[in-house]
């Protein structure tokens, strides 16, 4: 039962962060609301740094936390400076992404590119072994990613300059995959989740206050920064259940899970997005171009499967079997 639980949290944890920016999607757009980006950002940079820290200092039964970090090794502090950084990065890029391109087109992208990035970025810096199987799973899951972009066509694009921002979209996985490996090597080091939330988001706190104080005394009447405060709360539950909470529930998958395994699940992502966007954000659809749809979620389908090794062959019992060791999974 135990080697089902890292799987399970990688679909609760999809599945929030696909709630989560379906969500920033009606606060960024909908009419009465148009929260500015950077305010979401920042307010769910500051919160979780916050979650974390009472969190930890439940378990720790201690409010310190500055004379912890400086107790861990050299490595891991630098390991910590390019979270914080890369964090701040994915969540700039997602915020303004969303509004610009819409939640399903985002995370069209983003989650669908982010598979192949993820095992690039596991290999290079876990030294995790890349199985041939995740290699070609990837490239089906990608290749129907780029044919979805084509069947939407900037449909749900607002912007006339969207080509621009598909390619700026592209940070996100990038350093989202450098953030998940990271994440993964500091649980690795039997640090606790609540620890690696902690000293992760920080960073990206204070540097969402320079930028939102940027962005406020560069702020246009075309592009004004908004930030109303009567949707505060809603904004706080939001950040804690789909910000806060599947990154805590990513650490734990990690101890029994690997970061090349999580590739497999990303595109579950872009899949819940496209589920709930209709059913909370107002977005066009042309229905002349279903099949091409149709077509990238069978190539998302196979891709997931080969992935995830269902299409090979069972192994015969004996010494043949072995012990998993080279699946990109832990024991």
């Amino acid at each position: 039962m135990k080697k089902y639980l890292g799987p399970l949290c990688f679909v609760v944890v999809c599945f929030l962060i696909a709630f989560r920016d379906v969500l920033s999607d009606r606060l960024l757009t909908c009419e009465g609301c148009s929260i500015h980006p950077t305010f979401l950002a920042l307010i769910w940079s500051v919160e979780c740094a916050v979650l974390a820290w009472l969190v930890r200092s439940i378990r720790e039964r201690s409010f310190g936390f500055v004379k912890p970090f400086l107790q861990l090794k050299r490595q891991q502090q630098l390991d910590f400076l390019k979270l914080g950084v890369a964090t701040w990065i994915v969540y700039i890029v997602t915020v303004y992404g969303i509004r610009a391109l819409s939640s399903p087109v985002f995370n069209l992208i983003d989650y669908g590119s982010m598979p192949m990035l993820t095992l690039w970025t596991a290999a290079r810096i876990n030294r995790e072994r890349i199985t041939i199987h995740q290699s070609i799973g990837a490239v089906f899951s990608v290749s129907g990613i780029f044919i979805l972009m084509f069947a939407l066509g900037g449909t749900d694009a607002p912007l006339n300059n969207w080509p621009l921002w598909l390619a700026f979209a592209f940070l996100s996985p990038l350093f989202t995959s450098v953030c998940s490996s990271l994440q993964s090597r500091q649980v690795k080091q039997d640090m606790a989740p609540d620890e690696v939330l902690l000293y992760r988001f920080p960073i990206p706190a204070v540097l969402t206050v320079i930028w939102f104080c940027f962005v406020k005394l560069t702020e246009t009447p075309a592009d004004p920064v908004n930030v109303n405060f009567h949707y505060l709360p809603a904004i706080l539950f939001i950040g804690a259940m789909t910000v806060f909470l599947p990154l805590w529930l990513l650490c734990y998958a990690f101890v029994r899970s690997s970061v090349g395994q999580l590739a497999s699940y990303l595109f579950l992502i872009a899949v819940f997005t496209f589920a709930l966007a209709p059913l909370l954000v107002k977005r066009t659809w042309d229905p002349t171009r279903f099949p091409q749809v149709l077509v990238s979620a069978m190539l998302l389908l196979i891709g997931y499967v080969i992935a995830e090794g269902l299409l090979k062959r069972p192994k015969r019992s004996g010494g043949e079997g072995g012990s998993g060791e080279g699946e990109g999974e832990l024991a």
